[in-house]
């Protein structure tokens, strides 16, 4: 044997080792300098076999990774599962409605809101009309401009609409 090349049996003792792993490791492609059998013993370049325990041991690593990876996309995946039935009950209850149906819902109203803006002056100027100072004029449109405004901002009946129309989306989803 030459200086950089062992036996089975020194290479076992050397990495510390049984005769059955280096075997195993044999079979999983360990580098063989010169085949063994018969009577005649394995040699193996000590080199190769500590280039492929390298290349192993970083395999291991690789795949260790691998795991870690497929373990933390089992939970990603699990979290947003719990995130999607979360929001489905929410949306079952009430609390939660679709952005379609409040945009619907949100162009409505401003169209409401439009119309009875755009009616103002025909609706007070009759009453303004007849007044003679400024402040009354000024009191007369801040009425009609804050109801308007009160309607733009009531919610309740705005969140009672997204809901009804929730139901309803849900209703025609089911019969399909």
């Amino acid at each position: 044997m030459g200086v950089s090349t062992v036996s089975r049996a020194d290479l076992a003792e050397i990495l510390r080792v049984s005769l059955p792993t280096v075997d195993s490791w044999i079979r999983r492609g360990l580098p063989v300098a010169k085949k063994g059998g018969r009577g005649r013993a394995y040699e193996f370049d000590l080199a190769d076999v500590i280039q492929w325990r390298v290349d192993q041991a970083e395999a291991g690593v690789a795949a260790e990774r691998d795991v870690i990876d497929f373990e933390e996309a089992r939970a990603r995946k699990t979290t947003a599962e719990a995130e999607i039935a979360e929001a489905d009950a929410r949306q079952r209850r009430g609390e939660l409605v679709e952005i379609d149906t409040v945009a619907e819902l949100l162009e409505q109203k401003l169209s409401t809101v439009r119309l009875r803006m755009l009616a103002v002056p025909s609706k007070v100027a009759p009453r303004v009309a007849t007044l003679r100072s400024v402040p009354k004029v000024r009191r007369v449109l801040e009425d009609e401009f804050a109801d308007v405004l009160d309607e733009l901002s009531s919610g309740d009946e705005f969140a009672a609409g997204a809901t009804e129309r929730e139901r309803e989306r849900r209703a025609r989803k089911a019969g399909r």
